[in-house]
């Protein structure tokens, strides 16, 4: 099946098989065609509120299935989705916000400075009454997505992937497909589970999103969903493995295919006592950056083991005419620049260095970023 805009892969899931549980979260559940239903009318609120093709939405909904309800309007809209933490103090917060310029801001409280500045909507904000929900026309952005991130060197990042909103909602991807049952342990304005949640939701996997991490819940969750699939990083796996015997031991973890740690080193000891309890075969690990998201390299469980401590082998990439029509634009800007290696190619456009007034300790105030007009942003224009 040839690929399609992502909004479109959710109404074609949706249409294929309605009444299948799509998302999972607490006490809360929604099938395929109530999902799309729902992102359906959202995406025709949104853009009454000035939503429109390229624009770039800030997403700052915490881990629900409101969340996946906003990104999904945002996509329908062929607009760009940018998760961003709800918890992140408005030091912190503004400067991204006047760095993406973006045109609506998703989940942000009106008791915000920000929210003064920027056209938003709180959590829980519900779409028009009467909005229509039947299937948008097709709609993709020349970009899928843009996150934030603030690195090493401590200055506020917006990366904007150049990989297009696209898929093939009959594909796999990493063991990662149709019949997976997809657990989400992570935040969602983090990197790998927004990315690995929505790949496997428009490839018509149930997603189970837990709303904060719990080690013995999880393993609760995996047990009772049958969970096929897991994007996890170390540290979560660590305190696992920690759990008190009577809470760990006697799991049932068969339904496991593959658990996916990114995000930090995987220790060799941890790796090993994982590969022994559930198999080696199961376990995929990934090395990467924001800026080169899609893993710089990738190593198997059976490798790592062969080789302890090693971080695999490359990913591949072909550059795209996407990257040098970006390179030209990231040129002529201070402040952004263009990764274009293993993964997929990016546009990092950053702000200054935060404000130092502590003998060169990291103040706890940005300093003041240069505002960027979305027009300009390679989202918004050249082909």
């Amino acid at each position: 099946m040839s690929e399609m805009p992502h909004g479109e892969a959710m109404s074609w899931l949706a249409a294929r098989d309605p009444d299948r549980l799509s998302v999972v979260c607490g006490r809360q559940a929604v099938t395929r065609i109530q999902l799309d239903r729902q992102a359906n009318a959202m995406a025709r609120t949104y853009a009454r509120l000035g939503v429109g093709h390229a624009h770039l939405v800030a997403l700052m909904v915490p881990n629900s299935i409101e969340f996946y309800v906003a990104a999904l309007a945002v996509w329908k809209l062929g607009a760009v989705p940018m998760p961003v933490s709800d918890r992140l103090p408005d030091a912190e917060l503004e400067p991204i916000l006047d760095l993406a310029r973006p045109a609506l801001v998703v989940g942000l409280g009106t008791d915000r400075p920000a929210a003064a500045r920027f056209v938003s909507v709180p959590v829980g904000f519900a779409p028009d009454s009467g909005a229509d929900e039947s299937p948008l026309p097709p709609a993709r952005a020349r970009y899928g997505r843009a996150l934030t991130s603030g690195g090493s060197t401590g200055r506020p990042k917006v990366v904007v992937s150049h990989a297009q909103a696209l898929i093939d909602p009959e594909s796999e991807t990493m063991g990662l497909g149709p019949d997976s049952v997809q657990l989400v342990p992570g935040p969602l304005f983090h990197n790998a589970p927004f990315i690995t949640s929505c790949q496997g939701l428009l490839r018509g996997a149930t997603v189970v999103v837990m709303t904060r991490f719990d080690p013995a819940r999880m393993l609760g969750l995996i047990e009772d969903h049958g969970v096929t699939w897991v994007q996890i990083v170390p540290t979560m796996l660590q305190r696992i493995w920690r759990l008190p015997d009577e809470e760990r031991l006697g799991r049932d973890l068969s339904s496991l295919r593959v658990v996916f740690s990114t995000g930090g080193p995987f220790p060799a000891w941890l790796k090993a006592a994982w590969a022994a309890c559930i198999g080696a075969d199961k376990l995929l690990e990934a090395y990467g950056s924001s800026e080169m998201y899609g893993g710089s390299t990738l190593v198997t469980g059976e490798e790592a083991l062969r080789k302890p401590g090693t971080v695999g082998r490359p990913a591949t990439f072909r550059p795209g005419s996407s990257t040098r029509t970006a390179a030209r634009w990231a040129s002529a800007r201070s402040g952004s620049s263009i990764s274009s290696g293993p993964g997929n190619p990016t546009t990092t456009i950053s702000g200054p260095s935060p404000r130092s007034s502590t003998g060169g300790r990291r103040s706890a105030t940005w300093a003041t970023s240069t505002r960027t007009d979305t027009s300009s942003w390679p989202i918004a224009g050249s082909t």
